[in-house]
């Protein structure tokens, strides 16, 4: 008989490209594209909410909105992923329009995600010991 263990415990340390946008254990399957999930801020310093937009199922290159605490835009790009880096995932969120980069590092598990990045062109933090905590329904 194979041994069970609870699927939350499975995915604890699972990452995927897709998890910015279908973070749940249960993602519906028959979702349509463009699809957007919007991450709110419920703990820390970052911005009130990021907005994650993903073209089609196969791009791997997200497009993202942060928003302020009135839903004004303060910045558009696209999020580069590096979802083998280890001790914790990296994320880069490339502004429109060339500033520099925010290098970053996040976790997501179910509807929580921790996210830790700098100000634009600042080293990329080492750990989640910074993050704030983002929630999505």
């Amino acid at each position: 008989t194979p041994i069970s263990y609870p699927a939350a415990a499975i995915w604890q340390n699972a990452v995927y490209v897709q998890e910015l946008t279908e973070p749940f254990l249960a993602n519906p399957r028959d979702v349509t594209y463009p699809l957007t999930r919007v991450w709110t801020r419920a703990q820390g310093g970052h911005a009130a909410a990021l907005a994650v937009t993903a073209a089609s199922a196969h791009d791997r290159r997200n497009a993202y909105a942060l928003r302020d605490e009135s839903g004004a835009i303060l910045e558009t790009g696209y999020i580069e992923l590096d979802v083998n880096a280890r001790p914790v995932s990296t994320i880069d969120l490339v502004p429109n329009g060339g500033a520099a980069t925010r290098r970053g590092v996040y976790s997501v598990l179910d509807g929580e995600m921790r996210i830790d990045y700098g100000v634009p062109g600042a080293p990329r933090p080492s750990s989640l010991a910074g993050a704030s905590v983002y929630r999505t329904p």
